[in-house]
């Protein structure tokens, strides 16, 4: 049995929109060939556990991880197109947060603060936060302190506490939010966009082999198209999808190599 996991955008309010798209793609998957489906997505495990699966047959993840921990192990198939107005084309970006208290209003001018990530090896919360500040480093900082959260929720929950004074929030989760959880984004403020970079891909495992990955893009490409699906769709702020492959996301270790000709150590 293979196994499915939809973790980037997951939390409890919208499962169920993520699990009704499974059922479509596992329809069209069903008709494209492929069997030993599962009849659910896959909640709750650590990502780690999720993306290293060898029975992995589709996930979505961090373009992050498929030019670094997972090169060579995970497959990436297609990118969805966000209706987020941060978002362009099959990219996305993120958006930097502070404290609705804060006296900043650019990120540039928070030297000596502190900056929360939710993981370093987020390239929403980490690598782009890295590569605003990259330029202005001393000595390899920037920051006073840099401390990890686990997630972008956690990373929002550190800017209300005051525990952190800025953190980079993916779009596309700063949005779900304010849909879902309008209460996480109470006592924040937004004062600025990082670059633009490919979104999260839809990936496969490398040991899926050619044939059935090219019949779960063909599932996948259907499912975005499907009528029937379209209002989760929406309800997941997912307008439609393009097929990608690894070349685009060479922009994602671009922006991590220009952080390092400058010579910023301190993210990452």
């Amino acid at each position: 049995m293979f196994n499915a996991s939809f973790p980037m955008y997951n939390f409890s309010e919208i499962e169920p929109a993520l699990s009704t798209l499974w059922q479509g793609i596992a329809t069209h998957l069903d008709r494209e060939g492929v069997k030993d489906l599962p009849t659910e997505l896959s909640h709750g495990k650590p990502l780690a556990e999720l993306l290293s699966d060898k029975n992995l047959l589709l996930s979505q993840c961090c373009g992050y991880d498929v030019v670094s921990s997972y090169r060579g192990s995970l497959q990436p198939l297609a990118v969805p197109l966000f209706d987020v107005e941060e978002c362009s084309a099959h990219e996305y970006s993120s958006l930097i947060v502070v404290h609705e208290d804060s006296l900043y209003d650019d990120v540039l001018q928070m030297r000596d603060t502190v900056a929360v990530a939710n993981g370093p090896e987020s390239h929403s919360g980490m690598s782009s936060l890295r590569h605003q500040v990259a330029a202005k480093h001393i000595n390899g900082r920037f920051f006073s302190d840099v401390f990890y959260s686990g997630s972008h929720r956690d990373s929002l929950l550190a800017i209300r506490d005051k525990t952190a004074d800025v953190a980079a929030i993916d779009s596309v989760t700063y949005k779900l939010l304010k849909m879902y959880r309008p209460y996480e984004l109470k006592q924040t403020r937004v004062i600025g966009m990082t670059v633009h970079a490919p979104a999260p891909p839809y990936v496969t495992h490398v040991d899926r082999g050619s044939d059935t990955a090219e019949r779960v893009l063909s599932a996948l490409l259907q499912a975005f198209e499907d009528p029937n699906l379209a209002a989760v769709r929406a309800d997941l702020l997912l307008k439609s999808i393009v097929s990608i492959d690894l070349k685009a996301y060479q922009k994602i270790l671009d922006l991590e190599n220009y952080a390092k000709r400058m010579g910023y150590v301190e993210l990452g």
